[in-house]
């Protein structure tokens, strides 16, 4: 049995590489305004809202250029510090639907993945344990 990770063919890393570049571009820490922290040092991150697992699992059957498009969207991200991005992808970070961006939102819905976001990110005050 193969382990390790799956080659990343050339329109991945591209798309990786183009979506990286344009969230970083943003420049600092987004996720400052969802939790209070100290940013770690000058690392910055792509933090994906809806996750790449999540992702990958819905477009596993897309052809590669649309699953691409998908994973790789800007839209579905934040550029976050290390430390951010840490907490930001804990469980009970304790963002709400509310506190997402326009776009997050609406890249969700055109990929009719917004029961996801509104799982992941509760409308209430009361974050389920």
């Amino acid at each position: 049995m193969r382990r390790g990770r799956r080659t990343e063919s050339r329109a991945s890393r591209e798309a990786r590489c183009l979506f990286t570049e344009t969230v970083l571009d943003r420049g600092e820490c987004e996720i400052q305004q969802f939790i209070a922290h100290r940013c770690g040092g000058g690392w910055v991150d792509a933090c994906h809202i809806l996750p790449k697992q999540f992702i990958r699992r819905e477009t596993n059957l897309w052809a590669e250029p649309e699953a691409l498009a998908a994973l790789w969207n800007p839209d579905n991200a934040l550029c976050g510090c290390r430390t951010g991005h840490n907490l930001f992808d804990a469980p009970g970070h304790g963002v709400q639907w509310w506190q997402l961006p326009a776009p997050a939102i609406e890249f969700a819905e055109s990929h009719g993945w917004l029961w996801k976001l509104e799982r992941d990110y509760p409308a209430s005050e009361v974050i389920a344990a």
